[in-house]
């Protein structure tokens, strides 16, 4: 009896649950097809024993004298929504109809618990008579449920064969295109060995394990993800970094005319000079950063360099006069020049 009034309220939990799949990786993956056939499969399965004890149910409670109209319009729309299932080819389309089983399923429980409870009518007679519905579709259940073993046992074992292809095609487009794969190559390493288990836990239909090697699997993907990911960006900013230093060099380059200019006229630049040697001691050191590539190591250079040049652009503000009334030491040309680099200097802040 404890078993029968068990399966009772497996009815009124009225719930769907879906073999383990991530909607959010697959939504545009090659691998879509295996999965959708997976979880239709599944599907498929679980709401014929729902439909099995919603007529079971709604057989009973006329039984009792109830009126099950609005129980039969409920399940009408459960199986028309169930039967469509079957043709939707997006896990979010899947999502979007389990969900509104589940919401018809709430629905029935509760107009079901209500006729019953007005009526007069024994859970465990109703429990009964769904565990009568169940046996006499034993057959049908058993054959579904083989169905969903089988496409199971064809499709996750293709799933984790394209899912290692992919990522291997992608590891070598990104190699080929100069990004640094070595941490992902590991977790793809790591990801192979899980290849053998999961075949295995397969043959012995063992849900749980499949579940716990598909997650591994799919958390090792995202890592790779992330990692080739970063390494991209990394190589995006290496780039930027790259062109940064090729316009510093020339900026050094310009600065060391002005000074030999200013050298020319009669200027002291010692102070200048110094300057300038060790803004472009700061851009080898960034440079052989760059070349090891230490990201970090090269900015601070490029800042070092920065705060170099700010002095430089200082010391050239002094040879401008601060009113217009004042005399220039400068002839108007090198003035001139001299306000140019101000600004060019400035700008590379």
């Amino acid at each position: 009896m404890k078993a029968k009034y068990s399966l009772m309220l497996l009815l009124f939990a009225a719930v769907i649950a879906l073999p383990f799949m991530s909607a959010a990786e697959n939504s545009t993956s090659p691998i879509l097809s295996e999965q959708i056939a997976i979880r239709t499969a599944h599907i498929e399965l679980m709401t014929f024993e729902k439909q099995a004890e919603m007529n079971a149910s709604i057989n009973y409670t006329k039984s009792i004298g109830a009126n099950a109209s609005s129980l039969a319009s409920i399940l009408h729309k459960f199986e028309n929504k169930s039967a469509s299932i079957k043709n939707m080819t997006s896990h979010s389309d899947i999502d979007s109809a389990v969900k509104e089983l589940n919401s018809l399923l709430n629905e029935f429980k509760t107009e079901l618990q209500g006729l019953v409870a007005e009526h007069n009518g024994k859970t465990l007679d109703l429990a009964e008579s769904i565990q009568n519905a169940l046996d006499k579709n034993a057959n049908k259940i058993r054959e579904l449920e083989s169905n969903y073993i089988n496409i199971k046992q064809e499709n996750i074992p293709l799933i984790f064969a394209e899912r290692i292809e992919n990522l291997a095609a992608t590891l070598e487009n990104l190699e080929n295109s100069g990004v640094e794969i070595k941490y992902a190559e590991r977790k793809f390493a790591e990801i192979k060995l899980l290849e053998e288990p999961l075949k295995q836990a397969v043959i012995a239909k063992n849900d749980s394990l499949i579940e716990e090697l598909s997650k591994k699997a799919l958390s090792f993907s995202k890592d790779i993800q992330n990692l080739t990911l970063q390494e991209q960006t990394e190589l995006a900013e290496g780039a930027k970094l790259d062109s940064s230093i090729a316009l510093d060099e020339r900026m050094i380059k310009r600065i060391k005319a002005v000074n030999s200019e200013l050298k020319d006229l009669g200027i002291n630049v010692t102070e200048l000079k110094g300057l300038t040697s060790n803004a472009g001691d700061n851009i080898g050191d960034a440079k052989d950063a760059l070349d090891d590539g230490n990201l970090s190591e090269a900015k601070n250079a490029l800042a070092d360099m920065q705060n170099n040049v700010d002095e430089i652009a200082g010391l050239y503000e002094k040879f401008i006069p601060r009113f217009f009334w004042s005399k220039s030491i400068l002839p108007s040309d090198m003035e001139g020049k001299i306000k140019a680099t101000i600004i060019l200097l400035k700008d590379s802040d």
